[in-house]
């Protein structure tokens, strides 16, 4: 291990001496080295499923040691290699963290892993708080909860009004145009979002929706699209999008 990432993170035994396959490199690469990738959602993480019993237990010790990091792969760390015995860690650190992006990212891994009912709630809270930097970074996630709630929640990101400024954001306040454009953003994102889930087809850049968000607002309370989104989320766009996210 590079004297670098020995300097920010502990280690189990064995850990750094030990024979490693392909899949393990790829392990300490992204979750020791270099997580920058896995930040920007750039790395597949098909490589978790090739390693053995024993490397997934070094894995999973590697990261259950440094949750108190709070770094955002080691967090979610835990929930991609389906470590349920971290609920309890991840629930005293969500009990005493102020920010509300480390709070969506600790409650997000409680969902994935224990199906704990404090992420809904936490998203519900990030709307209402009209932060749009908050909406943007953590946006996507909303669709892990995988139900009707998914979807309406969504919806709602459609008509999401930003406050102009917030001592909340972390760079400063947003004003004008730039608050404008950050806004336009999460509403364009949701609506593509919402027309790829129904017509299970990713748009590329240059494509423009078929649908406005008045076709989505219209039908929100509509049982049947309600059901045949979540059908598209559940089979299509999870598995395609967010792979690493188990759908129960």
């Amino acid at each position: 291990m590079p004297d670098r990432a020995r300097q920010f993170y502990e280690y189990p035994p064995g850990m750094i001496d030990v024979q490693r396959s392909p899949a393990f490199e790829a392990f300490c690469h992204y979750y020791v080295h270099d997580s920058f990738g896995l930040s920007r959602r750039e790395v597949d993480l098909g490589f978790l499923r090739a390693l053995t019993a024993d490397e997934v237990g070094l894995a999973r010790s590697f990261l259950r040691a440094n949750l108190h990091t709070r770094h955002v792969h080691i967090v979610k760390g835990v929930a991609d290699l389906e470590d349920r015995t971290c609920v309890p860690l991840l629930r005293g650190m969500l009990g005493d963290e102020q920010d509300a992006s480390r709070r969506l990212v600790i409650a997000g891994s409680l969902w994935r892993l224990d199906r704990d009912q404090i992420f809904v709630d936490l998203l519900e809270d990030m709307l209402r708080s009209s932060q749009c930097w908050l909406i943007k970074a953590h946006q996507g996630e909303i669709l892990w909860v995988a139900d009707y709630r998914a979807i309406d929640l969504m919806i709602q990101t459609l008509t999401v009004s930003c406050r102009v400024a917030s001592a909340a954001i972390p760079h400063g306040p947003l004003v004008g145009s730039a608050h404008d454009r950050l806004q336009d953003t999460v509403r364009d994102e949701a609506l593509r979002t919402l027309c790829a889930i129904e017509d299970r087809r990713h748009l590329t850049a240059d494509q423009l929706p078929r649908r406005d968000a008045c076709a989505y607002l219209e039908r929100r309370a509509i049982t049947d699209f309600v059901e045949a989104m979540v059908r598209n989320l559940r089979e299509w766009y999870l598995p395609d999008v967010f792979p690493e996210v188990v759908v129960r």
